[in-house]
């Protein structure tokens, strides 16, 4: 899951005529620093342990700019729980896989139980509201790199 910064063929293509290599890197670069910014602050919301915030990431090879989550941690069920907070869930019922019961603090008390029944939850699309964002900033931040070069 993630946010992928891909150059269409065409804005390659003009901006092959417009600047070099370097200039066109230069571009997708500053795309995909600000995505990742703004990747931040919306997934700073949803951090109890920083894990998902520590463990978002950006590269740029080639044409492409990515932001993504990395793994370390984040596995739950064989699935990274980035996922459940941008898509969210459905109702679901929690049971314990290698305990006889499940154990949380409230109130500041352990609270016991054989199962709880998860209400789901409507999920936060965090990404598709960055993408839109960077979108918006797009033409910004193409201007200011054609202006440097």
């Amino acid at each position: 899951m993630g946010i992928k910064i891909e150059g269409l063929k065409e804005v390659i293509n003009y901006l092959n005529k417009l600047f070099n290599d370097t200039g066109k890197k230069a571009y997708i670069e500053k795309l995909t620093e600000r995505g990742y910014q703004l990747s931040k602050r919306a997934v700073s919301r949803h951090t109890k342990t920083g894990r998902m915030e520590r463990n978002l990431t950006k590269r740029v090879r080639g044409n492409t700019g990515e932001i993504f989550f990395l793994n370390q941690g984040m596995i739950k069920g064989g699935v990274n729980y980035a996922l459940f907070v941008h898509y969210g869930t459905r109702p679901h019922s929690i049971y314990p896989k290698n305990k006889k019961a499940l154990r949380w603090k409230s109130g500041g008390k352990f609270v016991f139980a054989k199962r709880v029944n998860h209400p789901g939850y409507k999920g936060d699309p965090f990404f598709d509201r960055v993408q839109a964002q960077l979108e918006n900033e797009a033409p910004n931040i193409f201007y200011n790199t054609v202006e440097k070069e």
